[in-house]
């Protein structure tokens, strides 16, 4: 009797236990539920709700007034970035930075002529001695470097080192200026400036502390003597490539180097500050050298070896015309 008791008193602890665990795993369950989100219902739009919003025609609707007349200048050509443009015929304007320079020179052109002035300059920037015997070279560099950061100053284009160009320039024309003669002055100075320049086609800055320019004063940054020196020396390099189709093929950039370069100093010889500006017909002959530079490009531009032996020839027979009349 005691342990048919004690078995029944066993089974409903069992039971009682068994169901307390049922109704805690109930609970865990409904712990454990996922909370319902209650969403928006998707609108319903009427045709009617759309009025007013789009146009029925664009054209009828969207447009008002007379049709705009095409711009007259001249969109801009991807190709300038690459190399020079050819030369118009048009008449150089007489506002200084308002010429297209674009047109007579390419960026890289400017680029690569830099580079190699900076080249040159650290060979005949050594020594007081070497300075002394050799200051003409350095003048002739500083010039054509003051030359081609006035370019820069008035590009119209995208180019290296224009932000520096105002500081740049009239520090390169007081180089050239002091080179005339081999003093000790003149070679710190030089040596300067070289270290300056090396420092700016590395990336650098510009370390001279004089005030920049507001505008290029043309009749200060170059001298028409070592422009026409420029012209003799690169006249006398194109010759050779422009003998024969061949040649010419071979050392199509160093002829459109060299062209554009003609082209540029073609364009500052007739700059209204320089020397004997106001003469009309020496203007007649720069402008006609300029000009047949620019038919030298384009000869390279489109691989047209007779375009641009033409184009040297006129080149030539300019320079001769001018000479015999004013030398």
């Amino acid at each position: 009797m005691y342990f048919h008791r004690l078995a029944s008193a066993f089974l409903v602890s069992g039971s009682l236990i068994a169901g307390t665990l049922t109704a805690y795993a109930y609970q865990e369950q409904e712990v454990r539920r996922p909370k319902l989100i209650k969403r928006a219902k998707r609108p319903n739009f009427l045709e009617r709700d759309w009025n007013g919003i789009y146009f029925e025609n664009l054209f009828e609707d969207g447009l008002v007034g007379e049709r705009p007349v095409p711009s007259s200048t001249p969109a801009a050509n991807p190709s300038k970035v690459a190399g020079p443009q050819t030369v118009t015929p048009a008449a150089s304007p007489t506002d200084a930075g308002s010429f297209t320079w674009s047109q007579v020179i390419g960026n890289t052109v400017i680029e690569d002529e830099v580079k190699a002035l900076q080249q040159q300059l650290t060979m005949d920037v050594t020594t007081p001695g070497r300075f002394k015997s050799d200051y003409g070279k350095v003048h002739q560099s500083y010039s054509m470097l003051s030359m081609l950061f006035g370019i820069i100053i008035e590009y119209d284009d995208d180019v290296r080192w224009k932000e520096m160009a105002p500081l740049a320039q009239p520090a390169f024309a007081r180089a050239a200026a002091n080179s005339r003669v081999g003093s000790l002055q003149a070679y710190n100075n030089a040596k300067l400036q070289k270290e300056n320049l090396t420092e700016l086609v590395r990336g650098g800055g510009f370390g001279n502390q004089q005030k920049p320019v507001d505008a290029v004063d043309w009749a200060s940054a170059v001298k028409r003597s070592p422009i026409m020196v420029q012209l003799e020396t690169t006249l006398k390099t194109l010759k050779p490539h422009l003998a024969n189709k061949t040649e010419f093929t071979q050392n199509n950039e160093t002829v459109l180097h060299g062209a554009s370069l003609v082209a540029a100093m073609g364009q500052v010889l007739g700059h209204p500050e320089m020397d004997d500006a106001e003469e009309e017909d020496y203007l007649v002959y720069a402008e006609a050298m300029k000009k047949a530079a620019g038919q030298v490009v384009q000869g390279c531009q489109t691989n047209n070896y007779d375009l641009a032996a033409e184009g040297f020839n006129l080149i030539e027979q300019s320079c001769s015309n001018c000479h015999d009349e004013w030398r």
